[in-house]
């Protein structure tokens, strides 16, 4: 784990944040909260984590879902030609009611 992460970590455990974890995938940390549980079925404790968000260097914590595009416009038939000639094709065929 990068030394920026792991001062994070540290200034969240004294501020009293418990069971966070920091997970490495390529270049990328990511922000876990993980506790155990305990199965009946493998009468072991079993680990179960949830995702948070997102550690950035410069922006530090991203909560999971603000770090999506903003608002996508809704797509749109452009192809008129193509939906035309798709259109008379299916004039042909008679429903099977």
């Amino acid at each position: 784990m990068e030394e920026w992460a792991r001062k994070w970590l540290e200034a969240q455990r004294r501020a009293g944040k418990k069971c966070l974890e920091i997970k490495m995938q390529g270049s990328n940390c990511y922000v876990y909260h993980t506790t155990n549980r305990y199965d009946r079925e493998i009468k072991k404790g079993r680990k179960v984590s949830k995702y948070l968000g997102k550690l950035d260097k410069e922006k530090g914590f991203i909560p999971k879902g603000q770090n999506k595009a903003p608002g996508a416009a809704p797509r749109t038939i452009t192809e008129y030609g193509s939906s035309m000639l798709l259109h008379e094709m299916m004039k042909e065929i008679q429903p099977t009611i």
